[in-house]
């Protein structure tokens, strides 16, 4: 819940302004700009799948696990899945540029 509430923070920060400095010290890196159009797009998308799929997945199914709901599970397993095609995606495009501007352990 901690992990995905500082996500969801971030996620509201860089969605109302994407190319503001909070936006992309929290997203690229302090200091770091857009590498082009593509990148700042890329982010935007995962941005408001994040936001708006992912997230009440994951808390939908949080809550319904709880309170005993069989369907709980099922939601919190595709939030699961979806956390993991993320990262993996992730991971891939941005190791390159994110990964040496934050350093391993905020990465």
């Amino acid at each position: 819940m901690i992990t995905h509430g500082i996500l969801a923070h971030i996620y509201v920060v860089f969605l109302r302004a994407p190319d503001s400095r909070p936006a992309k010290d929290l997203m690229i890196g302090k200091g770091k700009d857009w590498r082009d159009d593509t990148h700042l797009d890329l982010n935007h998308g995962f941005a408001r799948t994040d936001l708006f799929f992912f997230m009440p997945l994951f808390l939908l199914g949080s809550v319904a696990m709880l309170l005993g709901q069989a369907w709980g599970y099922a939601f919190f397993g595709a939030a699961g899945a979806c956390s993991v095609y993320i990262n993996i995606a992730l991971r891939t495009v941005e190791k390159k540029h994110v990964y040496p501007a934050l350093g391993a352990l905020r990465y």
